[in-house]
This record gives C-alpha cells, structure tokens and sequence, in this order.
C-alpha cells in the first residue's frame, strides 16, 4: 500500500495486525512479521486499539518473545487499557517458564494497581515457579496476598 501511494487509517491497520497475530499462532514465522508491523503502528502514531494490543501480546508468548510481550503488557497499561486476565497469565506464564518469576509477580502488582483482580490461576503460576526455585517464604507471601484478596490458590508453598 505504501508503494501505491496510499495511506491506511488506525481501524484498517489494526484489522491486519490483529490478522497477523491470529495467523501467527499457528504460524510462527509470521510473528516476525506482525510484531514488526504493529511496532511500525506505534511509531507511526497510529491509535492501537485494546484487542489489537492483547493479540499482539498473546502472538510474542506463544512465540517465546517474552521481554517483548513483558513490555508491551507495560506500554497497554500506560495507555490506559486494562488486559483481560488471558493476557495477564499469558505473560506470568511466560516469564515463569522464563525464570523471570520478579517480573511475573511485577505483572501481578500492575494489576493490583489497576484495580483488577488476578485469577487463582495468575497465582497459582506464580506460587509454582516461586516453589520451583526452592522461594518458600516468596511463595508464602503470594498465597497470603491471594487469601486476602478472597482468592483460594490450588497450589500452595512448600515447607
């Protein structure tokens, strides 16, 4: 379309990025392709719309681009949108598997912050990693923070 001289507006290029990041799910090396259009929306000024950011997050998961999605889950907020919990806990679940259980439990906080309350799911990811890498009393201050926030955690801390 650039070639033509044509210009798209916010609602037609959101539709192709959001296109992209759903083919990419089964599609990896389309990931490339539709991060690095959705990138070219941000710096164009291009107004992103709340799904678009959520599949583009979803898409850098599923293809182990987890700072990527760790970032962009960061940017979503600063403007404003709320993530769904799906996106949530596909971020902790990356970063988890990851190793990067600090910024999986930073996502948590965020969404404290944001006054949405993390699934017991959201915990339950945290509380195994936390529990994986021997951080009983971490591990042990999760689940008390899930039980005061009326959430009752599968997993718990080990002794």
């Amino acid at each position: 379309m650039e070639g033509n001289g044509l210009e798209a507006d916010d609602k037609l290029m959101n539709s192709l990025v959001r296109g992209l990041c759903r083919k990419s799910m089964k599609e990896i090396d389309l990931v490339e392709v539709a991060y690095q259009m959705f990138e070219k929306m941000k710096k164009r000024g291009f107004v992103i719309e709340h799904s678009t950011y959520a599949l583009a997050i979803q898409a850098l998961c599923v293809a182990n681009k987890v700072d990527d999605a760790f970032i962009n889950l960061l940017q979503m907020v600063r403007l404003g949108y709320i993530p769904r919990l799906i996106a949530i806990n596909n971020v902790i679940r990356a970063l988890c598997l990851g190793g990067k259980v600090d910024e999986a439990f930073y996502v948590l906080v965020l969404m404290y912050e944001n006054s949405k309350i993390p699934s017991r799911m959201s915990y339950d990811l945290l509380i195994h990693e936390l529990n994986r890498q021997e951080r009983t009393l971490s591990a042990c201050n999760v689940y008390g923070a899930a039980l005061v926030r009326g959430v009752v955690p599968h997993k718990k801390p080990r002794r």
